[in-house]
C-alpha cells in the first residue's frame, strides 16, 4: 500500500471511527443525564474530573515523546515498556495515596467509593488517555488506527446496552460509575492481543533508559497536568464553590461539545509522524511550511462553521437532545464552541513545537492557560455561575493563541494563513448562517451542510495545489478530477 493510500485510510478511520464513537458516547451519555437528572448527573460529572485530573499526575507527558522516538526508528520496545512501568507503579501509589488523605477531606464516603471505582478506567479506558494511549503509539506510528477505533467503538456500544439496562434493574449513580469502566474492558482486552500478534509486542517490566525518557517528557509533564487543570477547572470550581445543579448544566453542555475532538485528533495523529520525519531533513520544517498551513485552515474552517451553526440554534439544540431540564445549558454551549475556535489553533501549534523540539514552549503556554483561567473564574464564577466560568474558559484559550502566535513567530514556523480569499470567507459564512437560521432546526442543518461546502469551493478558501492535497486522501482519483474540473 502507498503512502498516500496509508495515511487516506488512516484518516478515514479516524474521522469514521471516531464519528461514530462519539455519536454513540452521546446518546449513552444523554440518556445518563436524562435518567439521573441534573443533580446526580451533577455528581457523578464532578467525580468523572476528580479522577481525570488525578489520572494526569502519573502521565508523565511520556506519550509524545514514545511518538516522536517510535515515528523516527521504530523504538518504542523498551521506551513503551518503560513507560508502562512507570505508570503502573505510579497508579498504585496514587490510589493508596487518595484513599489515605481523602479521610481528611470532605469528600463523602459514597464519593470516595466512586473514585475509586472510576480509578480503574485510568489503566482500561480510551478516554483517559493513560495506558490505552500508550497502546496506541504504534498503530499512529503506522497510519493504522482501523482496529484501535473498532475496539473504541465497541466499548461505546458495550456502554450503549448496559445504559439501556439501567432503567429495567433501576440502577443509580453506583451502576453508572461500574458500566462507565467495565464497558471498556473488551477494547482494552483486544487491544492486546491485537499489540501482540501484529506487532510482536509484550509487556515487560522495565526501566531501561527511564532516566532519559523522565528528562525528555518533563517540560511536557508539566504542560499535561496544566493542560489537564484548564480543561476540568471549571467543573472543580463549580462543584466546590457552586451547586451540583450547576455541575450538571454546565458538564451537560461541555459533554455536547465533545464531538468537536474528532477533527484535530484525526488530523494530528496523522500528521504527527511527518511533521517528525520533517526534523531529519537538512532544513528541518521548510518542508513542512505548506503543510502546517493547511492543517491550520481546516482547523479553522471546521471549528469556525461548528460555531456559527450552534450560535443560532442552540436552545432548540438543548431541548430535542437533553430536554426542558437542561435548557440553561444553551447558553455556556455556545461559548464553549466558541473556544474551540482557539483550541484547535493552540493543539495543533502545541503538536508542531514538539515535533520541532521547541516543547519547552508549550509549558509556559500551559501556565499562562492555567492562570488566567483561574483568576477569570474566581472573578466571574460567583455573579455568573455557569455561564461565567464558559466565559473564562473562551478567554483564557484566546490568551494562549496570542502567546502561542508570538512563539510560532519567534520560531519561525510559518502559520499565518489568512488571506483575502479567507477573510472574504468568513464574511459569506456569516450571511448564509444568518439567512438559513429563520428556517427550522432539521431543515437549517441540511441545508447549511449543503451551501457551505459550495461556497468554500466557489470562493477558494483553499488554494487549488491544497484542495488537490485534500482531494488526494479524501477521494479517487476520477471523482478528484471531476470535482477540480467543476471549480
Amino acid at each position: 500500500m502507498t503512502d498516500i493510500n496509508k495515511i487516506s485510510q488512516n484518516v478515514f478511520s479516524l474521522f469514521i471511527g471516531k464519528s461514530i464513537e462519539l455519536a454513540i458516547s452521546l446518546i449513552s451519555i444523554t440518556f445518563i443525564a436524562r435518567y439521573l437528572g441534573v443533580e446526580s448527573y451533577g455528581l457523578f460529572i464532578s467525580i468523572v474530573t476528580l479522577t481525570l485530573l488525578l489520572s494526569k499526575i502519573i502521565d508523565f507527558g511520556f506519550a509524545p515523546i514514545v511518538f516522536r522516538e517510535n515515528s523516527k526508528s521504530n523504538r518504542s520496545g523498551f521506551i513503551i515498556n518503560t513507560a508502562f512501568t512507570i505508570r503502573f507503579i505510579s497508579f498504585f501509589l496514587l490510589v493508596i495515596l487518595f484513599n489515605a488523605i481523602s479521610s481528611f477531606t470532605n469528600l463523602s464516603g459514597k464519593e470516595i467509593f466512586l473514585s475509586n471505582i472510576l480509578f480503574l478506567n485510568i489503566i482500561i479506558s480510551a478516554k483517559y488517555m493513560n495506558f490505552r494511549e500508550l497502546m496506541e503509539i504504534d498503530f499512529k506510528v503506522k497510519h493504522n488506527m482501523f482496529f484501535v477505533m473498532i475496539f473504541n467503538v465497541i466499548d461505546s456500544i458495550v456502554l450503549l446496552i448496559l445504559v439501556f439496562v439501567m432503567p429495567i434493574i433501576k440502577g443509580q449513580i453506583v451502576y453508572v460509575a461500574s458500566i462507565y469502566v467495565l464497558s471498556n474492558l473488551p477494547g482494552f482486552i483486544g487491544l492486546i492481543i491485537l499489540l501482540r500478534k501484529k506487532y510482536g509486542f509484550s509487556f515487560k517490566f522495565s526501566l531501561s533508559d527511564s532516566k532519559w525518557l523522565v528528562r525528555e517528557s518533563w517540560p511536557l509533564y508539566g504542560t499535561v497536568l496544566f493542560i489537564a487543570l484548564y480543561q476540568q477547572a471549571d467543573i472543580l470550581f463549580l462543584s466546590t464553590l457552586d451547586t451540583t445543579y450547576a455541575v450538571g448544566i454546565y458538564g451537560a453542555a461541555t459533554r455536547l461539545t465533545s464531538p468537536l475532538t474528532i477533527i484535530p485528533l484525526a488530523l494530528i495523529t496523522t500528521i504527527f509522524p511527518i511533521l517528525v520525519k520533517s526534523m531529519e531533513q537538512s532544513e528541518p520544517g521548510k518542508s513542512t511550511f505548506k503543510l502546517n498551513i493547511l492543517v491550520f485552515k481546516i482547523l479553522f474552517f471546521f471549528s469556525l462553521c461548528f460555531s456559527l451553526i450552534i450560535s443560532f440554534k442552540a436552545k432548540e439544540f438543548i431541548l430535542i437532545v437533553l430536554g426542558a431540564e437542561y435548557y440553561e445549558a444553551y447558553l455556556p454551549l455556545i461559548i464553549l464552541f466558541w473556544s474551540y475556535l482557539f483550541v484547535y489553533f493552540n493543539t495543533f501549534a502545541q503538536n508542531i513545537l514538539t515535533a520541532y523540539r521547541h516543547q519547552k514552549f508549550n509549558f509556559f503556554f500551559t501556565l499562562i492557560l492555567v492562570a488566567s483561567n483561574f483568576i477569570l473564574i474566581i472573578l466571574l464564577i460567583s455573579n455568573y455561575s455557569f455561564i461565567g466560568v464558559s466565559v473564562a474558559k473562551l478567554l483564557a484559550s484566546m490568551l494562549g493563541t496570542l502567546f502561542l502566535v508570538k512563539v510560532l513567530n519567534k520560531t519561525a514556523i510559518k502559520f499565518n494563513f489568512f488571506s483575502r480569499e479567507v477573510i472574504f470567507w468568513i464574511f459569506w459564512m456569516v450571511i448564509l448562517v444568518i439567512i438559513l437560521s429563520f428556517l427550522p432546526l432539521y431543515l437549517y442543518l441540511l441545508l447549511s451542510s449543503l451551501f457551505i461546502p459550495i461556497i468554500t469551493l466557489k470562493i477558494s478558501y483553499f488554494s487549488f495545489e491544497e484542495l488537490n492535497s485534500i482531494l488526494n486522501i479524501i477521494t479517487k482519483k476520477s471523482w478528484k478530477e471531476k470535482i477540480l474540473k467543476n471549480i
